[in-house]
């Protein structure tokens, strides 16, 4: 089925958009005309949004960390307490003939680019802004944009992008970075929240996603056959959209999202098994380049198994195994990566011992964590050197410092 996806995926490019506007000015999504929740998939505006109730902003607490291991000194975390984000209302963009370019961005026949997030007017614009206008392909989000030809305002050569017309009713759930195992588990899934009111004939446009993604996708009730498989070199020409937001900025899990994950995982969970799991990278080398390896991993993973620890390969999985590992552990051990979201199927109050080797993503690591109800702590790795502008460095844990540790919990 996947291989019958791509083929007609390569069957349907068409010339480039003529109707593409050159200059385009930001649109914040919650600054858009309001519809209700019920109103989406039969609204004629051209670009709308539908905000959850109540419609104001949401503080959601990350609780103070469990424990902070250091043992060889190397500072990674300064601040472990607790932390209260406040996120944007949720909403859900309905959009007429419109296209959607790179990771998440999306063009207006009249001139206006959004995303799935709401940037609030000031800094958050400004942060916005120059990343897209970076010149790095990845901070530009792969959308081609460039500065336009007054304050504020972007520039897309409409000439040099591919279009694919995608006819009918499509649901988007594309997203920054969202290929990512981690980043679809967070970003991608929690769009999936209200599921129950799309039409279904309605397409669904999704990142470029692997097997097991597709399976979660099915699981949730999205039919391989509806899906299209998102290339961030093509530009989609949608006739009529629905757009969910980005509910979970910052990897803070909102209350939706934990009982979305909650109920995943109650369909695998075994509450008895209490496993106690080493989550290993062995094997496991996308790039081919050996990077962010812990060196002594085979040290490590014999120390935990003579502490009753079982080393599982989630790489090597499928995605009900997965799910039912995480949803079944008291306590889990891994290092920071792709793997360590599935701790969102852990049940709450699950013990995570996250073994962090760089500076760049532990917020994000500890937001997941705390903001779904997981008694968590981080453990220092150490690297080679601590040059920072070079991430995914190769790193080192002290077993006897782990071992004292998993045996406190």
């Amino acid at each position: 089925m996947l291989r019958r996806i791509q083929r007609r995926i390569a069957r349907t490019f068409s010339e480039p958009a003529a109707d593409m506007p050159a200059d385009l000015v930001y649109a914040p999504p919650l600054d858009l005309p309001r519809i209700a929740p019920d109103e989406m998939w039969t609204c004629d505006a051209p670009l709308a949004a539908a905000v959850a109730p109540p419609g104001t902003p949401r503080p959601i607490v990350r609780p103070k960390i469990l424990f902070h291991d250091d043992p060889g000194g190397v500072g990674l975390l300064p601040d472990a307490g607790p932390y209260t984000f406040t996120l944007p209302p949720s909403f859900v963009v309905a959009a007429r003939r419109v296209f959607q370019v790179g990771f998440r961005s999306y063009v207006t026949r009249d001139g206006r680019l959004f995303t799935d997030e709401s940037h609030a007017p000031g800094a958050e614009q400004e942060r916005f802004a120059a990343a897209l206008l970076s010149g790095d392909p990845f901070r530009n989000e792969y959308t081609g944009l460039t500065a336009g030809g007054r304050p504020g305002a972007f520039r897309i050569d409409p000439k040099a992008q591919r279009v694919e017309k995608l006819d009918g009713g499509v649901v988007s759930l594309v997203s920054l970075e969202g290929p990512n195992y981690g980043s679809f588990l967070f970003r991608v899934v929690p769009k999936l929240i209200g599921r129950e009111a799309w039409p279904d004939d309605w397409r669904v446009l999704v990142p470029w996603l692997g097997r097991t993604m597709i399976d979660l996708l099915g699981m949730l009730g999205l039919a391989e056959e509806h899906l299209v498989l998102q290339r961030r070199d093509v530009v989609y020409d949608i006739e009529r959209a629905a757009i969910p937001s980005f509910r979970t900025a910052h990897a803070m899990l909102d209350a939706e999202a934990v009982a979305l994950f909650d109920e995943i995982a109650a369909r695998y969970a075994d509450p008895s098994a209490g496993e106690r799991l080493f989550v290993s990278r062995r094997g496991w080398n996308p790039e081919g380049s050996g990077a962010r390896v812990m060196l002594n991993e085979a040290e490590i993973a014999e120390a935990l198994e003579a502490e009753g620890f079982e080393t599982i390969l989630p790489h090597e999985m499928s995605m009900a195994d997965q799910i039912r590992r995480f949803a079944s552990a008291r306590i889990v051990v891994g290092a920071a990566g792709s793997a360590m979201f599935n701790t969102v199927f852990c049940r709450p109050g699950t013990i995570v011992v996250d073994i962090e080797s760089e500076p760049h993503w532990i917020a994000a690591h500890m937001n997941l964590f705390g903001s779904r109800g997981l008694a968590y702590g981080v453990f220092e790795g150490e690297t080679m050197n601590r040059d920072w502008d070079t991430p995914h460095k190769p790193f080192w844990v002290d077993a006897k410092a782990l071992v004292a540790r998993v045996r406190s919990l």
